[in-house]
């Protein structure tokens, strides 16, 4: 048979709908009561960190209370998308400030912390649930946030016009919320808090949005790819092993209590069977596509259109509570499928089929689509973000003060010590014009008068001795500096060993900004000082250098003039003076 000839052009199949209609499961949003966090917020930050930084933060903590006013309340199904993507991103921008609001301030019920009550309503009970932990905040709007991609995804899919692209990752987005939710209770084992934060019902709700997803795909790919036979059979078949996860957690305590068992549960059964059978029917016309091209395979074919036929034949029972659009669709596939069956037995009445049908293998559902990176959005900037994560409190910031004032009365001392030795250094050398003044001698019999003077004030300024003394000035004042460095570090690095124990014992709860961020400027400065003093000894060391060069020639300016008159050396043949590079 002609696979393609079949479908298009025999009267059998020509009827077959485009899309299978099945029934897609919105799920209700909890329901929460107002709060008010603008004041105790603004009063916590004023008290903390000061009326400027809470002034700076004023518009944020406005932000953040006027967007979950508007959050509380449950939409009903809104056929408006505009509207469900402003309360989608609404829902992503207030998740993101209540992050950074929970890294620096501590909830609770005791006086250092905020006391904030957060309220709201299980969906399946309707039982009021009262929590005073802010992580219980960020799930509950993290819960709903998947129910409204789950609406987000249903509106898509049923939208006229090829939308299974988007409404595919809406689905598979809300997964990944209801298992984020699902893995943070199992974590903090917050089984309490009503039928909504049950492990059973996270776990449906992750294998239903997978359903659905998928569902999603089959019908994309039918559009764009009709003659896919295994792909859609496969896609089929893992479908229907969701809608069987999610059949089986709805019959599950305490789901079963409150779920209707002639309305849920009778949609998921109906919603598995039609995909179990429709797997079989792209089998068989899978199998008819290689018995084309190899002319073998059509007892395949046929084995898996009856077994289709079985499928549906187990759907009877729940004729009665399937809805209109359910009924039609029930009937018209199981018109097609029995119309398929004769057609192809009587086409090929001579054909051996196998009585055990093929099994489409079973498909990963994220490897047909990709999750919005819903992680990230979760993590998006926002005013005030800055603030927030510079926020130091107010006893910090007087010890930061008080700390720089410290630290720039040892550095400014430090310096000043080493400015004068410095100042007093160069002053000796360049107003005693040395070692020039040595070169200045003549090669008359006599030293001119000029000279003497200059030795003569050398000797009333400074002598020999005075000059090894400034250089151990010098020294000493170099060792000064260093061991005043080296205390800085070390305070600094006791404070940071503080920071850290502080932060390891009260984990959350200490939420000053850590020590190693706050002293990076301090050290920086510390680091120059210290090449700046590294530079002062390295010229300290040239002039002691120099000093212990020529310490003989500064020795002789010390005697009397007859004795230096005498030390003069003469030339052999005459009594002239040596040249002065012969004194040198």
């Amino acid at each position: 048979l002609n696979t393609k000839h079949l479908i298009y052009h025999n009267p059998i199949l020509y009827n077959l709908p485009l899309i299978l209609i099945i029934e897609m499961l919105g799920l209700p949003q909890r329901k929460g009561e107002k709060v008010n966090l603008f004041d105790p917020l603004m009063k916590n930050v004023t008290q903390r960190f000061g009326p400027q930084v809470a002034e700076m933060l004023k518009p944020t903590l406005i932000q953040l209370q006027t967007l979950r006013d508007d959050l509380i309340q449950p939409i009903k199904f809104c056929s408006d998308q505009k509207m469900l993507e402003r309360i989608i991103a609404e829902s992503k921008t207030y998740l993101s400030i209540w992050n950074s609001i929970c890294q620096n301030f501590v909830f609770g019920s005791d006086k250092d912390s905020i006391n904030v009550s957060f309220t709201w309503y299980d969906t399946y009970t309707g039982e009021r649930r009262v929590s005073l932990q802010p992580a219980d905040e960020y799930l509950a709007v993290l819960y709903n946030l998947g129910a409204l991609y789950n609406e987000m995804g249903v509106q898509l899919a049923s939208t006229a016009g090829d939308r299974f692209k988007e409404a595919n990752n809406c689905f598979l987005t809300a997964s990944w919320i209801f298992e984020k939710v699902r893995v943070e209770v199992v974590s903090r084992k917050i089984f309490s808090a009503g039928i909504d934060y049950t492990e059973q019902n996270l776990a449906m709700y992750v294998h239903l949005m997978n359903a659905q997803a998928l569902y999603s795909t089959h019908e994309k790919v039918k559009l764009s790819m009709p003659d896919k036979y295994n792909l859609l059979a496969k896609l089929s078949k893992q479908t229907a092993v969701c809608y069987g996860y999610v059949h089986k957690y709805s019959m599950s305590q305490p789901i079963s209590q409150y779920a209707s068992p002639k309305g849920f549960s009778n949609v998921l059964q109906v919603n598995e069977r039609m995909y179990t059978a429709q797997a079989y029917y792209w089998a068989c016309m899978d199998q008819q596509a290689r018995c084309e091209s190899t002319g073998v395979g059509m007892g395949k074919a046929i084995a898996n259109i009856m077994k289709a036929n079985e499928v549906m034949e187990h759907l009877k029972g729940l004729e009665k509570n399937m809805n209109p659009i359910m009924t039609t669709q029930y009937k018209t596939l199981k018109d097609l499928y029995l119309k398929t069956q004769d057609f192809l037995v009587k086409k090929n009445n001579r054909v051996h089929f196998e009585v055990v049908p093929s099994r489409p293998d079973e498909i990963d559902v994220m490897s047909y689509g990709k999750p919005i990176s819903i992680e990230q959005e979760l993590k998006q900037s926002f005013e005030g973000q800055a603030i927030l994560a510079r926020m130091v409190p107010l006893p910090v910031q007087q010890l930061e003060e008080e700390y720089k004032a410290g630290i720039r009365a040892i550095i400014n001392e430090a310096f000043d010590i080493t400015n004068k030795i410095e100042a007093t250094q160069a002053e000796f050398l360049t107003g005693r014009n040395l070692p020039a003044v040595l070169y200045a001698v003549s090669v008359e019999e006599d030293l001119p008068e000029d000279l003497w003077q200059k030795i003569a004030q050398c000797k009333m300024q400074c002598t020999i001795d005075q000059l090894a003394e400034l250089i151990a000035e010098a020294a000493a004042a170099a060792d000064k500096n260093k061991e005043a460095l080296n205390k800085l570090n070390a305070e600094i690095d006791k404070e940071e060993a503080q920071d850290k124990e502080m932060r390891e014992k009260y984990g959350d709860k200490w939420t000053r900004q850590p020590s190693g961020e706050i002293n990076g400027t301090i050290r920086k400065q510390l680091e120059y000082y210290a090449q700046k003093f590294a530079q002062g000894k390295e010229a300290d060391d040239k002039v002691r250098s120099i000093v212990e060069v020529n310490q003989k020639q500064f020795e002789r300016l010390e005697m009397d003039k007859a004795d230096l008159v005498a030390g003069i050396p003469r030339s052999v043949n005459s009594s002239k003076f040596l040249s002065p590079s012969a004194i040198k």
